[in-house]
């Protein structure tokens, strides 16, 4: 079996590496600053339509990310497909939502479905997000505005690493509450596939925030049972 790096891709793969070896160059990002003003209003929307402030925050990062890269570790509850709707609706473009299962894409079809709701007919036009499972995204289509990864830390197994690494939209992004928790040389490839952290909401700042109630852990202690009649 080839090693990971004869993949087809692998130069920007290595690139991916870039932003996260040397953060403090001034890389660049497929983010225009002219387009400053578009952005804050579009990110209002959000706000208005209920995106709280930390999901906000997560899509302006995402969006200025260096060379269109980047990875918000999110915890369970903190509403990834609602960060990733608004990735899509505030840069604009197609985009591609992959997830790992069927259930998982009808789920974040009928959440994306209903986020559509409050928008006006102007609003709808020029972008769309779609769901796919891994197996028949069109990860190779050269007209797409961006991907992005839900539970990224799995994109580092050797097919979903050609089909990232053969991407050739703008931005590629991923999502997982625990995106860069492995232990193993793994992490270095999710990083070169899709870039550094860009947002982390952990899930002691959505407790905190008053997003989640924490978790109670109660142990009980059965009575012994009977011992049996010999």
């Amino acid at each position: 079996m080839d090693p990971w790096f004869r993949a087809p891709g692998k130069l920007k793969v290595l690139a991916g590496l870039l932003t996260w070896a040397w953060p403090e160059h001034p890389w660049p990002t497929v983010f225009d600053e002219s387009e400053e003003d578009t952005l804050q209003l579009r990110l209002r929307d959000l706000a208005g339509w209920g995106w709280r402030d930390y999901q906000v925050d997560a899509v302006a990062a995402l969006v200025k990310a260096p060379l269109g890269r980047g990875i918000a570790a999110v915890g369970t509850g903190g509403g990834k497909t609602r960060i990733a709707w608004g990735l899509a609706y505030v840069v604009g473009g197609d985009w591609l939502y992959v997830v790992h299962g069927k259930d998982l894409v009808r789920q974040a079809g009928e959440e994306f479905t209903s986020f559509m709701k409050p928008l006006k007919l102007t609003q709808k036009l020029a972008w769309s997000i779609s769901p796919h499972g891994w197996a028949r995204a069109p990860v190779g289509a050269g007209d797409l505005a961006g991907i992005i990864v839900d539970e990224c830390h799995q994109c580092a197994a050797r097919s979903r690493a050609q089909a990232l690494a053969s991407f050739r939209g703008g931005y590629r992004v991923g999502m997982s509450g625990s995106a860069l928790d492995r232990t193993d040389a793994r992490n270095s490839m999710t990083v070169g596939l899709l870039g550094p952290m860009a947002a982390n909401i952990s899930v002691e700042q959505l407790t905190g925030g008053g997003h989640l109630t924490p978790g109670v852990v109660r142990i009980v202690n059965l009575p012994d049972e009977p011992k049996g009649r010999e």
